[in-house]
């Protein structure tokens, strides 16, 4: 495409930086108007956006300039690594985000969509200080700042959060069929698509619970206090959890969970297809602490003490019998 080199050195850093999110209001509007200026222009960004050597660019920014860095980062891969792992197998790599649409619907629409692969979990900084870990075969999105009276994100699959106090602006996590409102707070949603139940766990602080559909039967829990929202049935009642963050500092921990679920949670850790061919591992309920650091194999053997299971290996596809 005929951009000329000066050109590109100078429209080069605010695009990556319009896709990293970290462009301030002026760069982003600079970028709107270039796009619109021209087909060439056009056709450029789209080049770049839906291209995978789009993220090796960015890392290579990030890296070689500093002044372009990412608040997010994904455990136990280097950024670089990552985006092009992202863009190459994902395709649409961990930031899913259109400019056409933005420039469309308006900056209040704008959203960030983080995805996670099996086998990691990764950790952002929200623009408005809150903390949030992001589990494995999870999505996130986002918006880059959030505006109006209310602090609104999405959630299919795991998070956990430490949200940034803020009294006059509650934070709210649309997950599934659930949603959850907290002021400042620590707490955990699951609520991958698959599983019957979207569990909420409270660490710290308080939390309102309540079904999209059924605004008004909302759940209050304080400290340690867990909900789960049977999802088949649209029942929302107290629950126990025992640490379920556990995963963000490497742990598998299950507590009186069906078998099956916790094969779930194998094939999410450690990026396998488990098929299980023993009828009476449906109704085995297990408890447990694993270290997501040691081979399935060590987690297998351990589960199947007590328990007349065997299992074998080929590559990422486990069958257990």
């Amino acid at each position: 495409m005929n951009i000329d080199p000066t050109e590109k050195e100078r429209i080069d850093p605010l695009i990556a930086r319009f896709l990293n999110h970290t462009a301030s209001s002026d760069e982003i509007k600079t970028i709107e108007e270039w796009v619109n200026q021209n087909n060439v222009h056009k056709r450029y960004f789209s080049s770049l956006k839906n291209n995978f050597a789009i993220a090796s660019m960015f890392a290579d920014n990030m890296e070689t300039e500093g002044q372009h860095k990412t608040n997010a980062s994904i455990k136990g891969i280097p950024l670089r690594r990552f985006l092009y792992y992202a863009a190459a197998v994902l395709v649409i790599g961990i930031i899913s985000y259109s400019l056409a649409s933005y420039i469309q619907m308006g900056e209040t629409s704008r959203l960030t969509t983080l995805i996670v692969p099996r086998g990691q979990h990764a950790e952002l900084l929200l623009s408005d200080g809150t903390k949030v870990w992001v589990n494995a075969e999870s999505q996130f999105s986002y918006p880059s700042v959030f505006r109006g009276n209310k602090r609104e994100v999405i959630l299919k699959g795991e998070a956990f959060f430490k949200v940034k106090s803020d009294p006059t602006h509650p934070f709210i996590v649309h997950a599934n069929q659930l949603s959850v409102m907290a002021v400042g707070t620590q707490f955990d949603v699951s609520a991958y698509p698959c599983d019957k139940t979207i569990r909420v766990f409270l660490k710290k602080g308080k939390l309102h619970v309540y079904p999209n559909a059924q605004p008004e039967r909302q759940m209050v829990l304080l400290a340690s206090q867990s909900a789960i929202y049977n999802v088949d049935k649209h029942i929302l009642e107290a629950g126990e959890l025992s640490n379920p963050e556990a995963w963000k500092d490497g742990h598998i921990t299950v507590n009186m969970e069906q078998f099956s679920d916790i094969v779930r949670q194998l094939e999410r850790v450690y990026s396998v297809d488990i098929t299980v061919q023993n009828p009476k591992l449906d109704t085995l309920v297990l408890s447990g602490d694993f270290n997501a650091n040691d081979p399935i194999e060590t987690v297998l053997e351990a589960m199947s003490v007590g328990h007349v299971y065997r299992y074998k290996i080929d590559g990422k596809k486990i069958v257990i019998y």
